[in-house]
């Protein structure tokens, strides 16, 4: 199903991620339920990955995956992206299973030429002992405001020059620390992709 989204113009990959690609919450998100079980508003995640699409980047990298449906779509839509990084700490098991990101990552493996790697720890423990730059860097792990400022200022040291940080809940009424952070960084230059007060995705270039 996935397969089919690189082809797709932004019309037709709106109705694939509102009618086909489902969400792990189709209260919540506004989607239909099933499939890939993404944590994402349809009318927001479209601008986001027509951005990836537009901006044809060499790395990417995601703090905070879920259960990896949203981390494949965004890898997989961005045709010639040559590395791609996960990192999220699969113990705390509240949003994570194993098997389906496992799955998932196999499936990338196995349709991309990506190298890929998926660090299973917390993230500040990645920062301790990585130092490998990306073009752009998705923040989506701990959503609290200290937790979030102290990922965004990490990712700032491993930022590559004209590299973008993109934080995920900037209108998100259950995360009033994501909000904080994003309207203390955003600049003329940031993009906001905004539908309701239940997520928000905020582009913040360097």
């Amino acid at each position: 199903m996935i397969s089919k989204i690189r082809k797709l113009n932004k019309d037709e990959l709106y109705n694939w991620l509102k009618n086909e690609a489902g969400v792990n919450n189709g209260n919540h998100f506004g989607a239909y339920e099933g499939g890939i079980e993404l944590q994402q508003i349809p009318e927001e995640y479209v601008e986001y990955l027509t951005f990836l699409r537009n901006k044809k980047f060499n790395s990417y990298m995601n703090v905070g995956i879920g259960n990896c449906g949203s981390f494949m779509t965004e890898v997989y839509i961005q045709e010639g992206l040559k590395r791609a990084v996960a990192v999220d700490n699969t113990s705390y098991g509240q949003f994570t299973n194993m098997e389906r990101i496992n799955e998932r990552f196999q499936w990338i493996r196995d349709n991309t030429d990506l190298s890929l790697d998926f660090y299973n720890m917390d993230s500040i423990d990645y920062y301790k002992n990585n130092n490998e730059k990306f073009d752009i860097i998705f923040i989506d792990g701990d959503h609290s405001y200290e937790g979030v400022k102290l990922d965004y200022e990490n990712c700032l040291l491993i930022l590559n020059d004209d590299g973008y940080i993109v934080l995920h809940e900037i209108n998100s009424i259950a995360c009033p620390g994501v909000i904080r952070l994003w309207n203390e960084i955003k600049n003329e230059n940031s993009l906001e992709f905004i539908k309701s007060n239940n997520c928000g995705i905020g582009i913040w270039k360097k």
